[in-house]
């Protein structure tokens, strides 16, 4: 499968599978020498579909990391404002 075909096919962008392939996580099946074109075989699909499970988790961890991290801003600044109360 020719990258484009491939990457239609998985739902995983060119400039991803690009990218994938620049630090080892998806490796062409074959690169053309001449045209540099990348080729793909049907069985790279399950790594594709590993590679965006990967991303997602990732995303979504770093997406509650962020959202623990303001909540414990906004207790913070609650917690400030009822001190402030308390001590006059």
């Amino acid at each position: 499968l020719k990258i484009g075909e491939f990457a239609a096919l998985t739902g995983i962008s060119i400039n991803m599978l690009r990218h994938s392939d620049k630090f080892g996580l998806l490796k062409p099946e074959k690169v053309d020498r001449m045209s540099n074109y990348r080729f793909y075989g049907e069985r790279q699909i399950i790594r594709a579909n590993q590679i965006l499970v990967e991303r997602l988790l990732v995303l979504n961890q770093e997406s509650c990391f962020f959202g623990i991290i303001i909540k414990m801003i906004e207790n913070s600044k609650i917690l400030y404002k009822n001190l402030i109360i308390v001590d006059k």
